[in-house]
């Protein structure tokens, strides 16, 4: 899988780093050709969207809303590669519908989906987390020690 970041810090490329391999690992064990844009946006009116290319199948544009906290973030992660792997096995995201969106099969899948791996995500790698995502952090580009002290 590559992936490719714009508009976004250290802080938020490593997790979305981790919750993005932890998803493929779950959702999509053997695929190998996965090609991932992410672009992180001040101004969106929702947490994420993503785009599939019309040329390559395999090559999506993942949107995300900058300044979510740790776990809306990964959520929105976990969310939006939920309809990459549904694109991937063929199902049809990006066709127009009349169903309201809530109601959407692959919305509610999606929506099961990002708290379950939410959960296992958060029971594998919770301390690192911690660790990797501070709200200092990212919102400065500042390290921060385990005493909470700048530095």
């Amino acid at each position: 899988m590559l992936v490719t970041y714009f508009n976004s810090n250290k802080a938020e490329r490593a997790l979305i780093d981790k919750a993005l391999i932890f998803a493929k690992e779950k959702l999509l064990p053997k695929v190998r050709k996965l090609e991932i844009d992410v672009i992180m946006k001040n101004n969106m009116q929702s947490d994420g969207f993503v785009d599939v290319d019309i040329d390559d199948s395999r090559y999506f544009t993942l949107r995300i809303k900058k300044s979510q906290d740790t776990d809306d973030l990964i959520t929105t992660i976990f969310h939006e590669f939920t309809h990459i792997m549904q694109s991937v096995k063929g199902q049809d995201i990006f066709a127009p519908s009349d169903v309201d969106y809530l109601e959407r099969d692959y919305e509610i899948e999606a929506f099961e989906m990002q708290e379950k791996l939410l959960v296992d995500f958060n029971s594998k790698y919770a301390t690192i987390i911690c660790l990797l995502y501070t709200s200092d952090a990212a919102d400065e580009g500042l390290g921060v020690d385990l005493g909470g002290r700048r530095i």
